[in-house]
């Protein structure tokens, strides 16, 4: 008996090794893997206005040409509108930092004249515009950083779209010697699709609206604020979050707390429709991980893919689940990623 629970032990310390080697070189071969997992990105978005495409009896290589036309193009359109805002940004950033400065001396003589003693020196040291920029700084280098292999993306795009004509067929013959069944791999292939499509939708329609608030506030940057909460809608959790603090920050050093509070106000608007109505009455069916996992699973996939990661941590984590799950002996790891307490 001994014997048996050492031989567990072993084996589960193998299994951990093991799932740390892989994690290391999943790590190390991130430069090669996020082009293509970016691609897989783009092609999954793009089935939908395929098929569409080929119901109306368009040829399959002229649909499939449209769409990396129009892959292309915005591409580039999201390229140029980041890099240019970006850079008029960084150009301005000087004078939001001297109006935000001035605002916290007023601030810090406001608080004076009620009895409240604040020094203006470790105010300022931690209000620093240049810091709660950084994060989202980042974000959109390492955004722009990809969209440089955007002719790469494209080709790769081509062929996964080329194929997926031929790929039911070849996963009936790999399913029959695999331990994964057909219907859980339609299961993957399902919940993906559209889990991406109808997140796309809704971070449209999030950046449009947004867009066009803050550009009738007269907030500067309104577009790439847009294009930010587009973006980081894809973020499960935190990226609401992050999108809406560089918009607010602005609305303060331009106007003052009055328009903060309105910016805030829009924020929370977006946040209550998209998260508690739009998503839940269009997605279906709850994707089945815990609201720990989804989180945890953005810090991992960030941390090993960068932004792309962030972006698809909860399609690689719903097929890990699946995965995990059709395997008698790591089973016990889908049910601990997943949200419900019974079985299966």
């Amino acid at each position: 008996m001994m014997e048996g629970k050492q031989r567990n032990n072993n084996s589960v310390i193998v299994n951990l090794a093991s799932l740390v080697i892989v994690i290391a070189g999943l790590k190390l071969a991130a430069p090669v893997i996020v082009p293509l997992l970016f691609s897989v990105f783009v092609s999954i978005i793009a089935i939908f206005p395929l098929f569409w495409l080929y119901k109306k009896g368009i040829n399959k290589y002229v649909a499939i040409s449209v769409l990396i036309f129009a892959i292309i193009f915005t591409g580039l359109t999201f390229t140029f509108i980041l890099g240019t805002s970006i850079n008029k940004f960084v150009n301005t950033l000087p004078k939001y930092d001297a109006l935000l400065k001035d605002d916290i001396n007023k601030f810090v003589v406001f608080m004076a004249d009620y009895g409240i003693d604040i020094n203006k020196s470790t105010l300022i040291k931690y209000v620093n515009p240049s810091s709660a920029f950084k994060l989202i700084g980042n974000l959109l280098s390492q955004l722009g950083n990809l969209l440089t292999n955007l002719f790469l993306i494209a080709f790769i795009s081509v062929f996964m779209l080329i194929e997926i004509s031929s790929l039911p067929h070849k996963l009936n013959i790999i399913l029959k010697e695999s331990h994964i069944s057909k219907k859980n791999m339609v299961q993957i292939a399902e919940s993906i699709k559209n889990y991406l499509f109808i997140k796309t939708i809704v971070s449209l329609m999030t950046g449009v609206f947004v867009t066009v608030s803050l550009y009738l506030l007269k907030i500067d940057f309104a577009v790439l604020w847009g294009v930010i909460a587009f973006l980081l809608n894809y973020v499960p959790n935190i990226g609401s979050i992050i999108a809406a603090f560089p918009a607010s920050l602005m609305a303060l050093v331009q106007y003052g707390i009055g328009r903060l509070l309105i910016v805030i106000v829009i924020y929370l608007i977006v946040n209550i429709v998209v998260g508690n109505i739009i998503e839940p009455r269009y997605m279906g069916k709850e994707l089945g991980l815990s609201a720990l996992v989804v989180f945890l699973s953005l810090i991992l996939w960030g941390w090993m893919f960068g932004i792309v990661g962030m972006f698809l941590s909860v399609p690689l984590t719903i097929i890990a689940k699946i995965i995990l799950y059709e395997s008698p002996d790591k089973k016990w790891i889908a049910i601990l990623l997943s949200d419900k307490l019974e079985d299966g």
